[in-house]
């Protein structure tokens, strides 16, 4: 099937390492788990940090995850990109991204009445500049980035799939792809 939407220009996809990011004075710590397995109910089946908005931290240029929250020291000597010594006020530096729930809403929801639709497609879309260029599928980066585009304006989920020309299906396995690569190319610490 032909997509409605042109390619994304990859060189959108460069952006810099948190180890090159300038950390202010009042920068902070963000936790962020994600839930992939839906019988987990609320709990994480992997983490990562930032620092504040930007990206998740590295290590020599691959997206670090741990399995433990209480492992973030380790992650942070991990990563050295000079962050260890900023704040991580949980719960409030603590973000749930409900990628299983996301999966479901897309299969099989007309709308979708929260913002966790978007804020899994744009945490999923924060690691794929991190794979080397060859790594990454042009067309489910693209379909991600539109949906993300679509989904930031509007809750209706029927309505981005109808006007462009999109399975359900084909979102899903773009989210699947990311999510894949994320895993398979990331740093873990354990």
């Amino acid at each position: 099937m032909a997509y409605k939407i042109e390619i994304t220009d990859m060189n959108q996809l460069q952006f810099k390492k948190a180890t090159e990011i300038e950390i202010a004075d009042d920068s902070e710590l963000y936790l962020i788990g994600f839930r992939i397995d839906s019988l987990l109910e609320d709990n994480c089946d992997f983490y990562t940090l930032y620092v504040d908005s930007e990206r998740p931290i590295d290590s020599d240029g691959y997206p670090i995850i741990f399995f433990k929250d209480d492992d973030i020291k380790k992650v942070l000597e991990t990563s050295n990109c000079g962050c260890e010594h900023l704040p991580l006020n949980l719960p409030d530096n603590f973000c749930f991204i409900d990628i299983a729930q996301t999966v479901l809403e897309i299969g099989t929801c007309e709308k979708t009445n929260n913002g966790n639709l978007l804020d899994s497609l744009n945490m999923i879309r924060d690691f794929i500049p991190m794979l080397h260029e060859s790594r990454v599928h042009k067309k489910n980066w693209q379909l991600l980035c539109h949906a993300a585009n679509h989904f930031t304006f509007s809750y209706d989920i029927k309505e981005f799939f109808d006007k462009n020309d999109v399975e359900r299906k084909e979102l899903i396995w773009a989210i699947e792809w990311a999510l894949g690569a994320t895993l398979l190319w990331s740093k873990y610490v354990r």
